[in-house]
């Protein structure tokens, strides 16, 4: 069927059944009778022929279809980010960097034995001997946000005499990322198309949200030579305030040094970085072996309690809809970007799309119902505890 301004469009099976047999009768001189699929021959065999152009337009569709940002998923779609040099962030693992063992002293635990916690098993990385305060790196066996929380005592599923316990360390555990989704990625995209223009606000941030372990980030100028309110944060004149989400304060030096690198590649020249709080602050060398120093701060998590009333439509119970209502809401909050506000339209149009809700009513931070909530240009709204949906 030829392209239109409205793109490419497809016949339903019945009109293109009418255009069968509207053919037929033009070129043989007769009438068909086409109510009689089921014994007349010609209605019968128009009626196959229009089942199977439907599928093959439906096919022909999804083919066009993927040609376009907004439609396309998965590999397609990391083929049209990948022309504009965007690559999806891949899912990483959670891992803990130094698990502490107990047992007789010389016991060897080797590469690829296994520990278990809630149903996730993770994997000895390196064989190491029990003793001599030796610590053992595990990593999981799935990708993703896997939860290991620190000082937890662990099951071995891996049976090795002699290794008696093994407990999670109290602060080397770092809990991995389900990979991006389609909907991050395309978002992420478009914030890479203004990275053309180099010093600008987008510039930066998109160049800071490209390091996979930058969930969110916010750039604020002040362009005028006299000190400023921008968005509510009080900045020098000509100066960038960047607030990071995860808080870089908790990042490993290198990952702090990358940041720092990364923004002062993409500011203006003779740029001050003015920072309310001035949480880290890193040193760069320049294209001229000179020092340069760059500062940025946290940006905060505000977390927030969130309650759900949901009107169910006839036949359904709560239990039928309430572990997707739980998954899709933590996925719109997983979604929210520094200074972003929790909008509850935005959460009603989640909700709908599940089937057996007919209604919602949503209360945050223990406002009345339906009321948005607004977090600080340097904050980043999270779910407190768990979600209460009754």
């Amino acid at each position: 069927m030829p392209l239109s301004a409205a793109g490419y469009t497809i016949q339903t099976e019945d009109e293109t059944f009418e255009e069968l047999v509207s053919t037929f009768e033009n070129e043989t001189n007769t009438t068909v009778d086409r109510n009689r699929t089921d014994d007349q021959i010609v209605a019968a065999m128009c009626k196959v022929f229009a089942n199977v152009l439907r599928k093959r337009d439906e096919e022909r569709l999804a083919v066009y279809n993927a040609g376009s940002i907004n439609n396309a998923t998965g590999l397609r779609l990391e083929d049209l980010v990948g022309i504009v040099g965007v690559e999806p962030k891949a899912a990483t693992y959670t891992t803990d960097g130094a698990a502490v063992p107990t047992g007789t002293t010389g016991t060897v635990i080797p590469a690829n034995a296994l520990v278990e916690y809630e149903d996730n098993r993770f994997r000895v990385l390196e064989s190491v001997g029990i003793g001599g305060g030796n610590t053992v790196k595990l990593q999981a066996l799935e990708a993703g946000a896997i939860n290991l929380p620190s000082g937890t005592g662990m099951t071995i599923v891996t049976p090795i005499a002699g290794w008696s316990t093994i407990t999670s360390s109290a602060t080397l555990v770092a809990i991995g990322q389900a990979r991006e989704t389609d909907q991050q990625l395309r978002t992420r995209r478009a914030q890479s198309l203004s990275a053309t223009g180099a010093g600008s606000t987008a510039s930066i941030r998109s160049a800071l949200l490209s390091l996979s372990y930058v969930t969110a980030a916010v750039v604020l100028a002040n362009q005028s030579s006299a000190s400023a309110s921008v968005q509510g944060v009080t900045m020098n004149g000509n100066s960038l305030a960047i607030f990071i989400y995860p808080a870089p304060s908790g990042m490993t030096a290198a990952r702090k040094q990358e940041i720092g690198e990364t923004i002062w590649r993409k500011s203006p020249a003779a740029t001050e970085y003015d920072p309310p709080s001035e949480d880290v602050t890193v040193t760069v060398t320049d294209s001229a072996g000179g020092t340069q120093t760059v500062k940025f701060d946290n940006a905060t998590a505000a977390a927030i309690t969130v309650s759900i009333k949901i009107y169910l439509a006839p036949g359904y119970v709560l239990s039928d809809v309430s572990t997707q209502v739980s998954t899709d809401i933590t996925a719109y909050f997983n979604n929210l970007t520094v200074g972003q506000a929790v909008r509850v339209m935005e959460l009603f149009t989640v909700v709908d799309k599940i089937d057996g809700i007919v209604g919602a009513d949503f209360y945050l931070a223990g406002a009345a119902k339906n009321v948005d909530y607004s977090t600080a240009i340097t904050s980043i709204a999270t779910i407190s505890g768990t979600i209460t949906i009754t």
